[in-house]
């Protein structure tokens, strides 16, 4: 497959992914009390997200697959990048919040982070190894 085609296959997933994750949030912090007792509704609205990470993950897995072995390499090294990074925050901000009682920080943000490291090291990889941004 060109590169072209997977990654207009991938952005296929991606945007009604993401766009389902975002309204999917607004939709349920607008519908759900927080200090209600936990109902059906309530956990199957809270999952509704993680499904389209889950969604956006596996369009991810099928665009790596698609491509050639440099771009693969290239993406794999970005996202071992970006889970680091991703690893190193999180750690480091639950040790502030055992030690320096800064603000818990909601779980949840997790992808988000992962993604504004991803996205920098896949931009960084790239151009080291003359490539631009392959891939996506």
């Amino acid at each position: 497959m060109t590169p072209k085609a997977a990654r207009t296959r991938y952005f296929k997933v991606f945007v009604p992914a993401m766009a389902g994750y975002v309204g999917s949030m607004f939709l349920a912090a607008a519908i759900l009390d927080k200090e209600a007792p936990p109902s059906v509704l309530a956990v199957i609205l809270a999952l509704i997200p993680a499904l389209c990470i889950m969604v956006w993950m596996w369009g991810q897995a099928r665009f790596i697959s698609e491509i050639d072995e440099f771009q693969r390499k290239v993406q794999i090294d970005a996202l071992l990048a970006g889970l680091a990074m991703t690893l190193a925050i999180c750690t480091g901000w639950g040790l502030l919040e055992m030690f320096a009682n800064v603000p818990a920080l909601p779980i949840f943000n997790v992808i988000v982070i992962f993604a504004f490291c991803y996205g920098p090291a896949s931009i960084v990889i790239s151009r080291r190894r003359g490539a631009d941004c392959v891939g996506l």
